[in-house]
């Protein structure tokens, strides 16, 4: 299936909104974008997640330091939040479990962490390790990134894991060495993959252009993972909706009652924002689990409009 992405999502927005071209003074294409990432960020994700809970839920591994007990909140973590601490050695996971500060009761270190607390942007384990044997594995939602022009963006079309290159066929002007872009899969739910990748080189070669890394991206298997047809695009932006198809009319619904909202058509507004809702229960019943024993509550605050 083809993936939507930004190009669609502004036609939709268009159409449903019967709004212009942005040559004929309607909303420019960056601005519809504008909107529609808060409406993603603020409505759509939080409405997939109390269905799917664990929908955008990633991790990541930090090696142990001995000595040190405050480790980096990931920073695409939405909202600052960690979902789970772990502690993994030699094959074995030991969940840590979170305290309050006011549980630390000595400073001895110990031979591995069994607990948490956060502290501001970071956590700190305790007791302090003594070994650098191990891994924290820092479990978090990742926030989706913001939408961005397909111009603005570029498209695979040949990988070379040994020259550890990838091809597109156009890229952006500005893009240079040692910018950093992340891999976007092209396929459902159109995740980044490898964040904050820098450039090495970017290279011109007959019609298309070669960009290549100090190394590209691979599975927790070991299996390559950037494929023909995924995306590039500048750390923190993407031209695909982090979304199933099923909700891809609801964001562009959700787009369209914003832009009525900001040009203070209260009449449009209202009209859309009743459609909105039917969009909404709709695509909550197409995902909802077919084990009923995993439904949640589900809440949006346009969705009581």
């Amino acid at each position: 299936m083809t993936a939507y992405t930004t190009t669609d999502l502004i036609k939709s927005v268009r159409v449903r909104g019967m709004l212009p071209d942005a040559s004929e003074g309607s909303w420019s294409a960056e601005n519809i974008l504008l909107l529609a990432s808060e409406e993603l960020r603020l409505n759509i994700i939080p409405l997939i997640l109390s269905v799917r809970e664990k929908y955008y839920e990633t991790f990541v591994d930090v090696n142990m330091i001995a000595g040190q007990s405050i480790y980096q909140i990931p920073s695409r973590a939405s909202g600052g939040l960690l979902t789970m601490v772990q502690y993994i050695f030699n094959q074995a996971v030991t969940n840590l479990g979170p305290v309050d500060a006011s549980a630390v009761s000595t400073t001895h270190q110990g031979l591995y962490p069994r607990s948490f607390f956060f502290e501001n942007d970071h956590i700190v384990i305790y007791p302090t390790p003594t070994s650098s044997q191990g891994v924290l594995r820092l479990r978090y939602p990742q926030r989706p990134s913001l939408l961005e022009q397909v111009a603005n963006c570029a498209q695979i079309t040949a990988v070379d894991p040994v020259l550890e290159t990838v091809t597109v066929s156009a890229y952006p002007s500005a893009w240079a060495p040692a910018m950093t872009v992340d891999f976007i899969s092209n396929t459902v739910p159109y995740t980044p993959y490898c964040l904050d990748y820098p450039i090495n080189v970017i290279t011109a070669n007959n019609s298309d252009f070669t960009i290549s890394f100090v190394d590209l991206p691979y599975n927790r298997e070991g299996a390559l993972q950037v494929k023909v047809g995924d995306w590039l695009a500048l750390a923190g932006y993407t031209p695909l909706p982090e979304i199933m198809s099923e909700f891809f009319p609801l964001l562009a619904q959700a787009t369209v009652v914003k832009v009525f909202e900001a040009t203070g058509d209260e009449k449009n507004m209202q009209l859309a924002a009743a459609k909105l809702k039917y969009y909404s229960d709709t695509a909550i019943k197409l995902i909802t689990p077919r084990d009923q024993y995993g439904n949640k509550k589900i809440k949006s605050d346009w969705r009581n409009w």
